[in-house]
């Protein structure tokens, strides 16, 4: 089973920059290591934001095809999670 976090638009600011969050959000994805041993992704949007980070454990797609966070082609949607569709 992966291991996914996030975090979105809460906590951020002048004594909390964004970079802080993603330091966060990594040791979150640390401490789960064991949960998707076989990659790690990383994705990010300072704009509007949010993080999302994904450990995966490779099971049935092998292939770099699998990485996570996935994005749309046109870069609209972002999406992770534990599964197949």
């Amino acid at each position: 089973m992966c291991g996914i976090a996030g975090w979105a638009g809460v906590g951020s600011g002048p004594d909390r920059p964004f970079e802080k969050n993603i330091g966060l959000v990594n040791r979150i994805l640390d401490y789960q290591e064991h949960r998707g041993p076989d990659a790690r992704g990383l994705w990010t949007n300072k704009v509007n934001p949010i993080i999302l980070g994904h450990n995966r454990l490779s099971i049935i797609e092998l292939s770099e095809a699998g990485s996570q966070p996935m994005k749309s082609p046109d870069g609209k949607w972002v999406l992770s999670y534990n599964g197949e569709l």
